[in-house]
């Protein structure tokens, strides 16, 4: 009996309203003709599937024909429901594409976007909204739709995050999948994000969530975010168990989550618990499972735990199993880290690791970099003129009192370099150090069970290549 009550008020409260409800996409249109002011800040409920085949939405709500917009700014509940059949593309019209013109401190949750719908634009493109202001919570939405724009960023979710007028910035995402393809014509292209610049004060959170897409640009291009970069202040990066299991590829800085995250000072940044198992090529350089490039700030905590690639990185300059080209590397922590995938090179004229492609330094006074409980059982297979190729780092060059320990690290698999040109080198853990003023490197309960098999390379070391130009 108790029970059968139980049961009748469930079903008496499960059809409470949240807001305005949407039972077809002419509702959910005439929400923002018939709006008043700036934002909608309305709660939306979804009761049903919305199909806009015959909708004409040619472009996104809330836009208008002059480039304003109504943003979107409350709570857009889903209610698992789908999204179909909006084709959008303002190639020749309205510069941006996406279902909400812009959303300003909006939560959208538990949306799906069949495949049936596609976005393109001129500039910014997202499948929810081509840009987005001060804060965001994305929750359970599935992207399978294909999104292609220009060059202010491109997403499967979000194009671009806007400088905001005032106040701090939140964005998470969480439970999100993007199967869809998302491309773009010049830069910042992400299966979830295009592109986050010149934010102060922001904190940014992906977790439990998935890129299974096809995701293409010429350079800042990743699973997850193309770019994000030049913050004045503090910005706090969170990533945890996460995969990257679609193609990424572009002409440079192209990476299985972030193409190129840099100039952030002040701040955090973890990846924990999260796997590459795609594909990420590069045509030129900079280019790694993980980032891209990663440029680290002053009093900058980098931290990757519990991360494994088990994808394969292709690439010609500065290739690396996790990071293609790490710069300023102020403090940085890889730890209980694995790369069980492959590395392959052709015609490379520089560097290429395991985990780090090159370790370089833009003016940065001191570094460290703690390698510490790695497992390599990957391969590399290269083809290079003057190149430097370690089953760790590729190399570390031009770095002022830098601070390298390697500590419970094992390295197996198989390493092939056929060298050519001047001064080819090898190392089981480092190619070369080079050009450095006061390196400090600590090696301790670590061990290299590489097959190291070489052609015309006249530098090869257990654990380094080869050792120039560096002082104490």
């Amino acid at each position: 009996m108790i029970r059968f009550l139980l049961f009748l008020a469930f079903l008496s409260f499960s059809h409470i309203s949240f807001g305005i409800e949407i039972t077809c996409a002419k509702d959910l249109i005439k929400v923002f003709t018939t709006a008043k002011g700036n934002s909608v800040y309305d709660d939306i409920e979804l009761i049903s599937d919305i199909d806009f085949s015959n909708a004409n939405l040619t472009t996104p709500l809330g836009s208008f024909a002059n480039g304003t917009c109504i943003t979107y700014s409350g709570v857009f509940h889903g209610n698992y429901h789908t999204i179909s059949g909006i084709t959008m593309n303002t190639l020749n019209g309205y510069l941006y594409s996406g279902m909400f013109c812009g959303l300003e401190n909006a939560t959208i949750e538990n949306v799906l976007f069949d495949s049936s719908c596609s976005f393109s634009a001129k500039e910014c493109a997202g499948a929810l909204s081509p840009w987005v202001e001060r804060s965001l919570h994305v929750k359970n939405v599935i992207n399978s739709a294909n999104v292609n724009g220009g060059s202010c960023g491109v997403g499967g979710l979000i194009g671009h995050v806007r400088e905001p007028k005032e106040g701090d910035g939140v964005f998470s995402f969480e439970g999100c999948v993007n199967k869809g393809n998302v491309t773009g014509s010049e830069h910042s292209v992400g299966g979830l994000l295009g592109s986050i610049q010149n934010f102060n004060n922001m904190r940014v959170v992906i977790s439990n969530s998935i890129n299974n897409g096809y995701i293409y640009g010429k350079y800042n291009i990743g699973g997850f975010v193309g770019m994000a970069d030049s913050f004045e202040e503090r910005i706090d990066v969170l990533v945890t168990n996460c995969i990257n299991d679609g193609i990424i590829n572009g002409s440079f800085v192209i990476g299985g989550f972030f193409g190129h995250l840099s100039k952030a000072e002040n701040s955090t940044l973890v990846v924990s618990n999260s796997m590459n198992s795609g594909v990420i090529m590069s045509e030129e350089e900079d280019v790694g499972s993980f980032f891209g490039r990663l440029f680290i700030g002053r009093s900058m905590n980098v931290k990757m735990i519990n991360d494994t690639n088990s994808g394969e990185v292709i690439g010609n300059v500065n290739v690396g199993g996790f990071i293609g080209r790490l710069d300023n590397s102020e403090r940085m922590d890889i730890v209980n880290c694995s790369n069980n995938g492959s590395i392959k090179v052709r015609d490379s004229q520089k560097f290429v690791g395991g985990i780090i492609g090159g370790m370089e330094s833009e003016g940065s006074p001191q570094s460290m970099l703690v390698l510490s409980s790695i497992t390599n059982n990957h391969s590399i297979v290269v083809n290079c003129n003057s190149c430097s190729v370690g089953g760790l780092i590729g190399i570390v060059s031009e770095m002022v009192f830098v601070d390298i320990v390697i500590q419970d690290v094992t390295t197996n698999g198989s390493m092939v370099v056929n060298g050519s040109g001047t001064n080819p080198s090898v190392g089981g853990f480092i190619g070369s150090a080079t050009e450095n003023s006061n390196l400090t490197l600590t090696i301790s309960h670590s061990a290299n069970h590489f097959d190291i098999s070489t052609q015309h390379v006249n530098k090869v070391g257990g654990f380094i290549g080869a050792l120039t130009n560096t002082k104490n």
